[in-house]
This record gives structure tokens, sequence and C-alpha cells, in this order.
């Protein structure tokens, strides 16, 4: 029996299709290795996406205005204006293939009680207004649903976060002055 074999037959993670899929695998107790078995190995998970996994992604937001494709902690996104709108989830806790979408906390609950199958949670992103989003439980016309309403969302928040910030552009005086500046008048001192 070949050591892949015997781990996914004696370790058995739920889900994992490879021996890529366990994680820090040590021999039981009481047990020792044979002569052909390593005495301890690590097996990593692959959190990296395959590479197909963000082509559906990518290509419903080349269709949307604004949007671009950029990434993010490591992993393709799609950005608007700058603010990410969705990215391949990158934290170790995520599922492979996961898609992180920005969205209002209280539709991401609602998605997650739902459908638990294709919408969930960890941890690492309860503070934050996301969901994550199985891509091979999603189907297209929902994903892209999702992309469009995590861009209004993103749109939404930047625009309020500027207001309450100030950052607003003040409208044209007359000439085309900025409110409280003539035209020559330069920097403020």
């Amino acid at each position: 029996m070949s050591c892949t074999a015997w781990l996914q037959a004696e370790f058995p993670a739920e889900g994992a299709s490879t021996a890529t899929d366990l994680v820090d695998v040590a021999w039981p107790a009481g047990r020792e290795p044979t002569q052909y078995e390593p005495a301890q190995y690590t097996v990593r998970r692959t959190t990296m996406a395959t590479p197909n996994a963000f082509h559906i992604v990518e290509s419903i937001g080349r269709t949307l205005p604004g949007v671009e494709v950029s990434t993010s902690w490591g992993q393709p996104s799609l950005k608007l204006r700058g603010q990410m709108v969705v990215c391949m989830a990158s934290h170790p806790s995520a599922e492979s293939d996961t898609l992180v979408v920005m969205m209002d906390m209280a539709d991401r609950d609602m998605l997650v009680q739902e459908e638990p199958l294709t919408y969930y949670l960890k941890p690492h992103y309860l503070d934050h207004p996301c969901v994550l989003v199985r891509l091979r439980q999603v189907g297209d016309v929902a994903l892209r649903d999702l992309i469009i309403g995590a861009c209004r969302f993103v749109s939404a928040t930047t625009t309020h976060t500027k207001i309450a910030r100030g950052k607003t552009r003040k409208t044209a005086g007359p000439r085309g002055a900025v409110a409280g500046r003539t035209r020559h008048s330069g920097p403020r001192r």
C-alpha cells in the first residue's frame, strides 16, 4: 500500500479528494513506521485556487463598467475604483476555490442561513462585510448577481465613507473657483 493510500484510509478528512487535502498528518500513538514509510510527515492544505476557478468571475467582471481585474492578498480579485469587490480567499481557514464577496452583513447572514452548502463563514471573516462562496456550488446566474450586488455595495460604502470624512468634491463657485479660494490665491498658509 502506498503512503498516500494509507494516509487516506487512516486519516479520512472531510471532503478530502487527494493527499494534499490532509493537514499535518503524524503517525498514530503506538504505531511505528516501517522502513518504507517516513517517521512523520506534514501534508499542507492547498488554499490556492485551481487555475480556472476565477475565470468565470473574471469574465463577469470584465462586462461591468469601472471594474478592473487585480490582486488582493496575492490572489486574483475584482476592484471598483481601487476598492475590492470580490477576491479568491487567501486565509488558510477558507476552503479551496472559495470566493470572498463583499456585502452587507445582514444579507450575508441571511444567505449563510438559507444556503449553507454554498455560502459560509469562518471566524477570520466574521467582522468583515463579506461572505465566502464555494465556487463549485454556485450557479452562473447567482454568481453574476453576487458580483453585481458586491459592486453596488462597494460603491455605496465608498460614497458614504467619503461623505463621513468630508472628502467629497466641493461644488465650483463663480468662474470655476472652489468655494473659499480665488483663482490665483495659491495654497492657504
